[in-house]
């Protein structure tokens, strides 16, 4: 193992993952993790999507944040923001209160929770993000809050299953 931490770091997260998941899946995370650390390459363009569909404009940051599911509540996304944890475009949010006045002023940007959470903005169901075990999952349909019983219940959504925009009832 090297000497530098850091680099023992990298050594044992690249083996620990190689033993699960094989050598080839383990190093292309490893590249993806410091792509995205790094800001170099084209990081962008290995950024999950988050639909803009649901999000009611104008929507002040913290918001946008709960309403994108990057946040569990609005007020964990105040107390994120506040911590200095939340980027857009790589320049940091200060104000939670902070408005956006539509889609167009997020469309394409890349919002960012934290040192590892990305998510691009997209304006419909570009979000989905369906496999083969869960051909419903969509970004911007999986949106949940929990009622005074204590219960998941379901709020926003994509709204696209009258345009066929996305092929599902949100």
């Amino acid at each position: 193992l090297p000497d530098n931490p850091r680099e023992k770091q990298k050594a044992m997260a690249l083996e620990v993952t190689a033993s699960r998941y094989g050598m080839d899946v383990a190093q292309k995370a490893q590249a993806d993790a410091a792509t995205l650390v790094a800001g170099s390459g084209d990081a962008a363009a290995d950024v999950p999507e988050a639909s803009l569909s649901a999000v009611n404009f104008p929507a002040k940051a913290f918001y946008l944040f709960s309403a994108v599911g990057m946040c569990a509540s609005s007020s964990e996304a105040r107390r994120q923001i506040k911590g200095g944890a939340a980027r857009l475009e790589g320049e940091k949010i200060i104000d939670p209160n902070q408005e956006f006045a539509s889609v167009s002023d997020l469309e394409g940007k890349v919002l960012q929770l934290g040192k590892k959470t990305f998510r691009r903005l997209v304006p419909s169901c570009a979000a989905m993000t369906a496999t083969a075990e869960n051909p419903r999952n969509h970004a911007c349909c999986d949106l949940f809050s929990f009622n005074r019983g204590g219960g998941p219940q379901r709020f926003g959504g994509c709204g696209h299953g009258s345009t066929g925009q996305c092929g599902d009832q949100g």
